[in-house]
């Protein structure tokens, strides 16, 4: 199990859409999405891992890393604040995205510091606990584009 702590006083609109997702279906009810999917991590996988770079997922939409949909119904912008935080260490957690403002659900963790994310990437939270599962998920075989070898699976959150 990871444990994250998010930087809610940095980026309130990332750490709420990704809170909501991490608690529908434990806490309360789940919602569908335009896409018709269920707006939550649990059952969704972890579609990218890089080893030395990152582990992405999010993407409960297509399960590929071309999806995703955010409790607000469309992307939302980059949050500023955010987007000045570093990438400079391992376990950081920050928003997946296809370019400026558009975040949605996907999100990734960092194995060690990455700044080709710096001011690119929006950081709403760091890994506080856990850190063996996030060993385990740098030692998975992938292929030459980072797709695990093995489905791995988000089964609890919240």
């Amino acid at each position: 199990r990871l444990v994250v702590k998010l930087f809610w006083d940095v980026a309130p609109i990332a750490c709420e859409n990704f809170a909501t997702l991490c608690a529908n279906g434990s806490s309360r009810p789940v919602p569908l999405g335009d896409s018709g999917k269920p707006l939550t991590y649990r059952g969704s996988i972890i579609h990218r891992i890089v080893p030395g770079f990152i582990a992405q997922g999010g993407d409960f939409v297509m399960g590929n890393g071309s999806g995703g949909e955010s409790i607000y119904n469309k992307k939302f912008k980059d949050e500023k604040a955010g987007l000045n935080l570093k990438h400079n260490r391992r376990g950081v957690l920050s928003m997946g995205n296809a370019g400026k403002n558009s975040n949605s659900s996907q999100f990734f963790f960092t194995f060690a510091p990455a700044s080709i994310c710096d001011g690119k990437h929006v950081v709403f939270g760091r890994i506080v606990s856990g850190w063996p599962v996030l060993d385990a998920l740098e030692k998975i075989d992938t292929s030459t584009d980072g797709c695990p070898d093995i489905q791995v699976l988000v089964t609890d959150c919240g």
